[in-house]
């Protein structure tokens, strides 16, 4: 898995990745420190518990999830890396979702070999043609507010469906 000439925090991002690709959002949380920020097109997190709800989220989706250990880059401060994940965006019991296959390319900072700071980016735009069909895709895309709203909506669902 890792190759031990490798900086520890580009192994945590590795650790990270490969927790992303089993879908265990457990593991993925304790990659993060406890008041981590996490920011991507559609949420803006901070602290541990509250990362590890999106990530049981997107768990939830069963992502197929691929990366490649040679573009993963850290030093004691920052780092960097690359990850695709194929899913069905807005999967239901009676509605298949759209597929998505979706690059990222994710920065990070990094104090006491924890992640304190995790921005995963991507073309919002490509995005949203994947997840919504015409217009909507034009509206999502483009208004980052709006997909924002979408996702704590869809996270906060989520949330109250597995809670007794």
């Amino acid at each position: 898995m890792s190759s031990t000439l490798r900086h520890p925090n580009a192994d945590l991002i590795e650790r990270l990745y490969a927790a992303i690709q089993r879908a265990d959002p457990k593991a993925i949380a304790a990659c993060y420190a406890e008041n981590a920020y996490f920011e991507d097109i559609a949420f803006r997190l901070r602290g541990r518990v509250r990362i590890l709800e999106m990530w049981e989220l997107v768990c939830h989706a069963e992502p197929t999830v691929t990366f490649d250990p040679s573009l993963i880059a850290a030093d004691d401060r920052k780092g960097r890396g690359r990850w695709r994940a194929k899913y069905r965006y807005g999967r239901t019991d009676t509605d298949p979702g759209r597929p998505v296959d979706n690059t990222l390319d994710s920065e990070f900072a990094f104090r006491d070999r924890l992640i304190v700071d995790h921005r995963d980016r991507c073309d919002p735009m490509v995005w949203a043609r994947m997840a919504f069909p015409f217009p909507k895709y034009l509206v999502a895309g483009s208004v980052a507010p709006l997909r924002r709203y979408i996702a704590k909506q869809r996270l906060k669902a989520f949330l109250a469906g597995r809670k007794p």
